[in-house]
């Protein structure tokens, strides 16, 4: 499908800008460029697309309501490859902590004495962030 036509500049750079008719839709796309009138075409350009937040992440650890000692063993499971965000007693700073090939992920914190709780949220390597889980409350 051709999009439209740009000018390069005298090194060879250009720029081609989308409008709202032609947004491209999540998934994979490739882009190629041709050389002027000819049928010379130049390294084509492949790129993914990714508007979906990830799925909420689900906590294995530490169990709801259970006496735990520092530092506190915390892991569950995401989506593969995604950025775990730990946030601790309603924080809106986050520890961090990545899910691996299988979404598995984990780490320990180090906690006071006392009552806590945990929530944790996705995100995706396109930056979109998921919601956040159903919090656990340990002491």
């Amino acid at each position: 499908i051709a999009l439209g036509r740009a000018l390069s500049d005298e090194r060879g750079v250009f720029a081609y800008v989308l409008n709202k008719e032609q947004l491209l839709s999540d998934g994979e796309h490739i882009f190629s460029a041709f050389c002027g009138n000819s049928a010379l075409e130049l390294h084509p350009i492949s790129f993914r697309i990714d508007t979906t937040d990830p799925k909420i992440p689900v906590i294995s650890l530490p169990d709801p309501g259970s006496c735990v000692k520092s530092p506190v063993s915390v892991s569950g499971t995401a989506e593969p490859y995604t950025e775990v965000l730990i946030f601790i007693d309603n924080a809106e700073e986050s520890e961090l902590t990545y899910a691996d090939e299988k979404g598995e992920w984990g780490m320990y914190i180090s906690l006071e004495p006392g009552d806590h709780s945990i929530e944790v949220s996705a995100r995706d390597c396109a930056g979109n962030q998921g919601k956040l889980s159903p919090d656990v409350e340990f002491f």
